[in-house]
């Protein structure tokens, strides 16, 4: 029976190929396995590297900042005046923060403490600005040797609903022993969208 061998072989030749395709299958199966675990390895010291390059970035520039704040209060401190700011042009976007020095200079004739709470935003260019949208955030009081200068920290907030124009402000510093002030520094603050 010719027919029936021929249908025997068919028949064995596809048990076979169905096999070898379960065989396949399982092939690869084991080899996305190998290709994923290649891959998440090769990964994880990508990862590594990347860390060791640039963990070692951070800290100097976290070091040069530190030392350009250092640099930055001695210079203010050294100033005459009785208020020193570096610039007194600021821009600050909405909903962000601006963290600065300014110095007081106590040029009395005994050693004073001075009560600095006198941070204000009076006027701005155009319409619908509101004042308490800027706020500040810093030391209040220092005692202060005759002569002297201290570099007081200083955080300027700007909320997110704040309109973007520029805002006339000033920093009083009332006498500590008079009922004058001491000394006013004004100041411009642009707030940007």
């Amino acid at each position: 029976m010719p027919g029936r061998d021929c249908a025997s072989f068919i028949s064995l030749t596809f048990m076979k190929l169905r096999n070898m395709g379960k065989k396949a299958d399982l092939s690869l199966s084991i080899n996305a396995i190998v290709v994923l675990i290649l891959a998440i390895t090769m990964l994880g010291l990508g990862l590594m590297f990347i860390r060791g390059q640039f963990g070692g970035a951070v800290d100097k520039l976290k070091t040069m900042t530190e030392q350009i704040d250092a640099g930055q209060k001695a210079e203010l401190e050294n100033s005459p005046d009785r208020i020193t700011l570096r610039t007194t042009d600021f821009e600050i976007k909405r909903g962000t923060q601006k963290d600065l020095y300014y110095a007081v200079r106590n040029n009395l004739d005994a050693q004073a403490t001075f009560t600095v709470d006198g941070f204000a935003c009076t006027d701005a260019i155009g319409v619908g600005a509101v004042f308490t949208d800027i706020t500040f955030e810093g030391l209040k009081e220092k005692l202060i040797q005759s002569g002297s200068s201290f570099a007081f920290p200083l955080v300027i907030k700007v909320k997110s609903g704040a309109i973007a124009t520029i805002y006339s402000c000033a920093l009083t510093v009332p006498h500590p022993t008079e009922t004058a002030n001491y000394a006013i520094k004004e100041f411009f603050i642009k707030v940007t969208p």
